[in-house]
């Protein structure tokens, strides 16, 4: 985060960081312009015409993030998050926000109003990549296990003995849900370039049948080269051919301190046996100069949704600016 500005505000009587006698306060930004192009096989098309090939293909992305924390008597911290998205999924131009107290060696809690993340759905794809992800760009399915989170949830984070991180979340009960979403995830990285994880969560909608979902991965990283293996598993109870297990693997390649580059395989199996699989593929690339980044993912996807009729292949290429 670049810190375009840094103020100290005496904190006010009776408010939460009221025992904080300073607090700073930080804006940082980034814009980009993207290009997306799709080709696809599809003998019913003209019933699966996919909206992300709709348009010029040129988008613009914006984003301003407001931060403010300060210090309590009791050493813990308080910092909250607002960011402003003209492009935010919900139709801005409002996106992000968050609270978050950190408890030192006691772990953070974070209650995100919007753009929280579950344990699953943080790990969902851990592959190394230079850009995008080797299924994304397309209109195909990504990782089997997501999560079932969503606005106004908790999470924890912690780190122990310097190399083992657990991060855990919790999603109130909803309407046309049977019981809260909670999940877990811990990582591991006491080895010199090796980082293992695994999450875990349930998904329960109805009582008949809920949503069990697993991921695992191991990254290894030795000098430029970063090498990664993920699978991911989603187990539908009372409704077998809803599941589905996913298999990841990839590499990266540092160039250089401002290009790497990577390559990737992406399966999608599913449990209804009338479908096949999903294959996907895909090489990216990115170059940092400054606070410009230029990025771009070329990937196809064979067998899109388990029809064996229907491909894809496209690219995206963008140039972002930090601020």
């Amino acid at each position: 985060m670049n810190k375009l500005k840094k103020v100290g505000l005496t904190a006010l009587a009776g408010s939460l960081v009221a025992t904080s006698a300073m607090a700073d306060m930080s804006v940082s930004g980034s814009s980009s312009i993207g290009l997306t192009s799709i080709s696809e096989t599809y003998p019913d098309s003209a019933a699966t015409a996919l909206s992300n090939t709709s348009g010029n293909g040129f988008t613009m992305g914006n984003s301003v993030t407001f931060t403010a924390s300060g210090e309590m008597d009791n050493g813990m911290t308080v910092s909250t998050s607002f960011e402003l998205d003209q492009g935010a999924m919900d139709g801005g131009p409002f996106d992000s926000h968050s609270i978050s107290i950190d408890m030192n060696e006691m772990g953070t809690i974070t209650f995100a109003g919007h753009g929280g993340s579950t344990a699953v759905g943080k790990y969902d794809d851990m592959m190394p990549h230079a850009y995008e992800e080797v299924w994304d760009v397309l209109n195909n399915n990504g990782a089997a296990a997501d999560d079932g989170g969503g606005n106004d949830m908790f999470s924890y984070s912690n780190t122990f003995a310097d190399s083992i991180s657990v991060y855990a979340s919790y999603y109130n009960q909803e309407a046309g849900v049977v019981e809260s979403y909670s999940d877990f995830g811990v990582t591991y990285t006491g080895v010199e370039g090796l980082t293992i994880g695994y999450a875990e969560g349930e998904n329960k909608e109805t009582s008949a049948a809920f949503d069990e979902q697993e991921t695992m991965f191991i990254t290894y990283a030795y000098g430029p080269v970063t090498v990664g293996y993920q699978t991911a598993e989603s187990d539908v109870q009372g409704g077998v051919t809803s599941d589905a297990d996913t298999l990841a693997y990839s590499a990266s390649y540092a160039v250089s301190d401002d290009l790497s580059v990577s390559y990737g395989i992406h399966e999608y199996e599913y449990g209804n046996t009338s479908l096949v699989d999903q294959e996907s593929s895909g090489f990216s690339v990115s170059y940092t100069m400054g606070s410009m980044t230029f990025g771009g993912a070329f990937n196809s996807t064979d067998n899109v949704a388990g029809n064996s009729s229907n491909d894809e292949e496209g690219y995206e290429v963008s140039v972002s600016f930090a601020f």
